[in-house]
Order: structure tokens, then C-alpha cells, then sequence
């Protein structure tokens, strides 16, 4: 969402500005989630890290 918020896009004013966003702590683990569909969802990439 950070990444949303910052470029100059005219499709980033569509995104709700209100969320509390926050980094994660650096003794956080990180969740890796996989996109195992087997169809292609576009924009949503295979590998994400939380």
C-alpha cells in the first residue's frame, strides 16, 4: 500500500487514504504468502512478503 500512495498516477487516488499502515518491527517474522492459482490473476504477483 505504501508503494500505492506515493507515485503520481491518476489510478492512485482511487485507493482509500484512511489506513493505518505500519512497517514491520524488525524482530517481526515475515509471512510469505504464494499464489498457487491456477489461473493468472493480474497484479497480483506470484510471491509476496508481509
Amino acid at each position: 500500500m505504501q508503494s500505492i500512495y506515493s507515485p503520481n498516477e491518476p489510478w492512485a487516488d482511487l485507493v482509500d487514504g484512511g489506513m493505518a499502515l505500519r512497517g514491520r518491527f524488525n524482530d517481526e517474522i515475515p509471512i510469505e504468502v504464494r499464489n498457487v492459482c491456477s489461473y493468472k490473476v493480474y497484479g497480483l504477483p506470484e510471491k509476496l512478503e508481509i
